[in-house]
């Protein structure tokens, strides 16, 4: 259905005012909601919810790209963004949640604190917040002002959800989150859309030679990628025939694409910008490459890994547990070329390694990390958390 694009009118309707619908109404609040890990994965949940949920949707810098993968006959609405600044944004949420009166307020990571701050202080509905990572500026070391304020303000919280067990370390001791509101909900991957398929049409379509070796990465070019790492260890490959594929886009883009003609590989490196499906970059690919300083479960490196494919990843999140592997040639330290450069070489060097290590990522996402049994876990606590009827969360 066509998204519905709300006026600046907030203030329609009281708190508590019943909804409109059966369909329990919730009111998700991005700091943006352009194409991402957080943003992906709930539009997978809106795709696949069916009409149980009614889906509005808070962009709070005004950015809805995301919205065009929202599938046909899903019931969603835009609304305008909020003011920029806590103080402004605090004063202006609670006119939002009069309008929209929701049954369930879901809070994106650090970006839409406000909000959440705002859901503390006036309770419209029950509120969970969900936590997936951090930027370029806590790849290192977190913030001590974030740390104290998520102590206070999700207590008020239903629940916090994470899809990693670094994550959920983190909510427990730094945030002092009660274990009972620590919500584990693993991300999912459609096995059958990311599978393993014959990579000639797509290689042809990024313009790649048939026979050469391609290592790949998809995400957005941020500071916190590290793709620069990643450019730097592929510079240093010996296969002249060997490429190099990236996929999205972001502001890093342009120097990226400058450190790539300063080390002599930019001919080699293929920057294919973002694709609104991206099963076909991963068919093109015969190694997936992710060379980010910070992580927590990276929906890509699903995404690789139900395709079949063999994954060189650094130390980050939960990279090590999603792939079963520990050490090098699967698992580097971050910010090291040298180290993931190895790693890439004794992949590339070895058909038989990428074909039985492809094999075992495939195994590990048809068991373990099937968006099938992703969407069950949030279902069962959307349900819950608006006060429906709703079985317990799976604990793998």
């Amino acid at each position: 259905m066509e998204p519905v694009v709300l006026p600046h009118n907030y203030g329609l309707r009281p708190f508590g005012a019943e909804p409109l619908m059966s369909a329990l109404k919730i009111l998700h609040v991005f700091s943006t909601f352009a194409p991402g890990g957080a943003q992906v994965r709930t539009l997978e949940l809106m795709n696949h919810l069916g009409n149980d949920f009614e889906h509005w949707i808070c962009s709070m810098d005004g950015v809805t790209t995301a919205a065009a993968r929202i599938a046909s006959g899903v019931s969603y609405h835009l609304l305008p963004p909020l003011p920029r600044g806590t103080l402004p944004a605090i004063q202006m949420a609670p006119a939002m949640f009069r309008q929209v009166a929701p049954d369930l307020l879901v809070t994106y990571n650090w970006g839409a604190m406000d909000v959440a701050m705002a859901a503390a202080l006036h309770r419209p509905c029950p509120f969970l917040h969900t936590e997936d990572g951090f930027g370029a500026d806590e790849a290192q070391r977190l913030k001590l002002r974030r740390v104290l304020t998520r102590r206070i303000v999700l207590k008020a919280a239903y629940g916090v959800a994470v899809p990693s067990r670094t994550l959920e370390r983190i909510a427990l001791e730094r945030y002092r989150v009660p274990p009972r509101k620590v919500l584990y909900l693993p991300n999912g991957v459609d096995v059958s859309t990311f599978a393993p398929r014959s990579n000639a049409a797509a290689r042809e379509a990024f313009q790649l030679p048939p026979h050469s070796l391609v290592v790949g990465s998809v995400g957005h070019l941020r500071a916190e990628k590290d793709f620069g790492n990643l450019i730097r260890a592929f510079a240093r490959l010996p296969h002249e025939n060997a490429r190099l594929l990236l996929v999205g886009d972001g502001p890093c883009r342009d120097d990226l694409a400058a450190l790539a003609r300063q080390l002599g590989c930019a001919e080699r490196v293929c920057f294919a910008g973002l694709l609104r499906e991206p099963a076909l970059a991963y068919d093109a690919m015969d190694i997936f490459a992710l060379s980010s300083a910070t992580e927590q479960m990276p929906v890509a490196l699903l995404e690789a890994m139900s395709s079949g494919l063999p994954a060189v990843c650094t130390n980050v999140g939960d990279c090590a547990e999603m792939l079963d592997r520990s050490e090098p040639p699967f698992i580097v330290p971050p910010a090291q070329p040298g180290h993931l450069a190895a790693a890439l070489e004794t992949l590339l060097a070895d058909a038989g390694l990428r074909r039985t290590t492809g094999e075992h990522n495939r195994d590990r996402c048809l068991h373990r990390f099937s968006k099938d049994l992703m969407i069950e876990d949030y279902r069962q606590t959307y349900l819950r958390a608006g006060g429906r009827t709703g079985e317990r969360v799976s604990e793998a």
